[in-house]
C-alpha cells in the first residue's frame, strides 16, 4: 500500500511536522523580529547546505527538513556545482556554523533532484529535493517542516511569516561573506499583480512564484539564502508552513523590488512523486475509464488522489508535508 507508508514516512501528516520544542523556552510565540539573531532550535527544519572551499566547505544555500532522509531547497543552488556533490554536505540543527556543538548533524549528499522543467534562465520552477546519505535523527534542534495543504492558495491569509537564513545580512556585505549565526526576520505577503508590475518587476516573475518582504524595502532574503524557507501561519494556532523556497530578487532589501519564492503548493504533487519513486514505490498512473479489476478490487490512487486523500482525512485535519527562490548564494 503505497498510500498509507507515504503519509507517515514521506509526507509526515500535521501531527509530525512543524514542532518547534524549544519554542516555549523562547517565550511560546515567535518574536517579532527584523534581521536579528535566532535564538538555538527557533526554527528546527533549517539546514545549511555547503559546498568544497579551500577551509573544507562553506555555506552555499539554506533548505527545509521534510522527513529523514529528504531536504526541500533551491533548484538554482546547483547550477554550475553539480559534480562535485560527492564533497558537499547538509548541517542539521545548526545555529552559529562557526560553532558547531556535538549534537549538531553532518551528513553527506546521496543524491539531487531538479524539478524537470527548471529553467536557469528565468528561475521558473525553481526547487529541488536533496535525499541524505544517512537519516537525521529529530530532536530539539532537527524537526520536519510542514508544507501547505493542498487546499492553500496564493490568496490565503496569513497571521505571521518569516524567512530564516545564514546570508549576507547587506546589500553590500558580499565581500564579507555569509553571516555565521543564523538570522531571521518577520516579512509580509505583498500582492503578486502588484510584484509584477511594471514598476516593480515588469514581468519578470514566472508561474508558480509569490512575492514577499516589504514595499519600502529595508528586509529581505539576501546572497546565500536562497532555497531556505519562507515560513507563514493561517491563523494562531497553526504551524508554520513552508509556503515558498528563497528564489531571486533585484539586489537586497530595495524599494517595490521584494523577494520572488517558488510557491511550495503548486509543486506537492512533484515533490510527493519523485521521494515515493525514489523509495521504490511509483504510483500507478491512473486509468481514463476503469477503476475496478474484474474481482472487483479497487486500483491504487495515483499522486494526486493520494495528496486529496490526505487533505481531507480528519485524523489528522491538515495533509501537510515537510518542503523552496531568492538572490543567489549558490
Amino acid at each position: 500500500m503505497p498510500c498509507s507508508c507515504c503519509l507517515h514516512d514521506i509526507l509526515l501528516l500535521g501531527s509530525y511536522c512543524g514542532k518547534r520544542p524549544l519554542a516555549p523556552i523562547h517565550g511560546g510565540s515567535m518574536r517579532i523580529v527584523g534581521g536579528v539573531d535566532a535564538l538555538a532550535g527557533e526554527w528546527p527544519w533549517l539546514v545549511s547546505v555547503q559546498i568544497p572551499s579551500s577551509k573544507g566547505t562553506r555555506h552555499s544555500c539554506g533548505g527545509s527538513v521534510l522527513s529523514k532522509r529528504w531536504v526541500l531547497t533551491a533548484a538554482h543552488c546547483f547550477k554550475t556545482k553539480r559534480s562535485s556533490l560527492n564533497h558537499w554536505r547538509i548541517v542539521v540543527g545548526a545555529t552559529d556554523l562557526s560553532k558547531l556543538p556535538d549534537d549538531v548533524q553532518i551528513r553527506s549528499v546521496h543524491k539531487v533532484l531538479l524539478h524537470q522543467d527548471y529553467n536557469p534562465r528565468t528561475e521558473a520552477n525553481d526547487i529541488a529535493l536533496i535525499k541524505l546519505e544517512k537519516p537525521v535523527t529529530f530532536s530539539d534542534y532537527v524537526q520536519p517542516a510542514c508544507l501547505p495543504p493542498v487546499t492553500m492558495g496564493s490568496d490565503t491569509s496569513f497571521s505571521d511569516c518569516h524567512i530564516s537564513g545564514w546570508g549576507t545580512t547587506s546589500q553590500n556585505s558580499e565581500r564579507l561573506g555569509t553571516s555565521d549565526i543564523l538570522q531571521e526576520a518577520k516579512i509580509n505577503i505583498l500582492d503578486t499583480k502588484k510584484c509584477n508590475s511594471s514598476q516593480w518587476y515588469n514581468g519578470a516573475m514566472s508561474p508558480h512564484t509569490i512575492c514577499a518582504g516589504y514595499e519600502e524595502g529595508g528586509i529581505d532574503s539576501c546572497q546565500g539564502d536562497s532555497g531556505g524557507p519562507l515560513m507563514c501561519k493561517t491563523s494562531q494556532d497553526s504551524p508554520y508552513y513552508v509556503i515558498g523556497i528563497t528564489s531571486w530578487g533585484k539586489g537586497c532589501a530595495q524599494a517595490n523590488n521584494p523577494g520572488i519564492y517558488t510557491f511550495t503548493k503548486d509543486f506537492l504533487e512533484w515533490i510527493l512523486g519523485e521521494m515515493v519513486e525514489a523509495k521504490g514505490q511509483k504510483p500507478k498512473k491512473k486509468k481514463k475509464k476503469k477503476r475496478k479489476s474484474p474481482g472487483g478490487i479497487t486500483l491504487l490512487p495515483n499522486r494526486k488522489d493520494i495528496l486529496m486523500t490526505q487533505e481531507s482525512a480528519t485524523k489528522p485535519k491538515v495533509a501537510t508535508g515537510p518542503l523552496d527562490t531568492c538572490h543567489s548564494g549558490a
